[in-house]
């Protein structure tokens, strides 16, 4: 009985196929054309993801895992991901700036960074080259160096030492278990030190920084979530460590703790 009825099933199906004009069976020719035009519009796509799975690994290992599966993973996040990442617009947005209000839109750049936003210096040169991968989001060009990256370290755990039971520093979460980053970690919260919005915005534009890539996209990140550019030289690394304290007093502000940083 059901063997009756699929064939007939079938046979109303053939009888009601609509027939190609021209098969590729009947005509090879067209076939050959079609697989050509396929094979020259696939290869270049695929040359283009090999050298973007390449950048990727050339980056180092981040927070996702440092493979085929991370790089497919940050290539699904560029769907969401910002692009303009230099700039400062979103920190002028009044539905950016009210909740971050009041301490958000206020100033906690030190000397070390020029007191008040108004004073931090242009950032010499060129920015540095960041390619276009969402996590992780890092500059391949101007890099300190070891020695450079170990007095960074110090200095953070040198400010979470000063202020035990509400600073640590822990591996970032978006960079992994190789860079380490300095958390408030009170009771009841943490989060990622950051600066404030009038900061961030500053730094940005002064050419010290760029938005990530997720900044502001669905609340993953706050929006002065920034890349900050490693120092050159001794005084960007003084500029580095006023933008630190700065993101201490922010974040601390908010929490209603009191930080020592200096």
């Amino acid at each position: 009985m059901a063997t009756n009825t699929f064939s007939s099933l079938a046979a109303h199906l053939r009888a009601h196929t609509i027939p190609a004009p021209q098969s590729l069976h009947q005509n090879p020719k067209l076939a050959t054309a079609i697989a050509l035009t396929a094979t020259i519009t696939l290869i270049p796509a695929l040359n283009r993801a090999a050298r973007s799975y390449r950048g990727f690994l050339a980056l180092g290992p981040g927070g996702i895992p440092h493979n085929i599966l991370g790089w497919s993973i940050q290539g699904i996040l560029q769907l969401v991901a910002k692009w303009d990442t230099r700039s400062t617009a979103p920190f002028s947005d009044p539905k950016n700036r009210t909740p971050y209000e009041p301490h958000g839109t206020r100033t906690y750049l030190d000397a070390g960074a020029g007191p008040g936003p108004g004073n931090v210096p242009d950032r010499r040169g060129e920015r540095p080259e960041v390619p276009g991968y969402v996590a992780p989001q890092r500059q391949t060009t101007q890099q300190g160096g070891a020695q450079v990256r170990a007095r960074m370290v110090a200095f953070l755990e040198d400010v979470a030492a000063r202020n035990p039971g509400v600073l640590a520093v822990r591996p970032s979460g978006l960079e992994g278990v190789g860079t380490p980053a300095l958390w408030l970690d009170v009771e009841g919260g943490r989060g990622v030190t950051v600066p404030g919005l009038a900061d961030a915005e500053e730094l940005v534009r002064k050419g010290w920084a760029e938005r990530h890539r997720l900044s502001g996209v669905w609340k993953v990140l706050p929006w002065g979530y920034v890349i900050v550019y490693a120092p050159r030289d001794e005084g960007e690394f003084e500029v580095w460590k006023g933008v630190v304290r700065a993101g201490v007093r922010f974040v601390c502000a908010g929490s209603g703790k009191e930080v020592v940083v200096d």
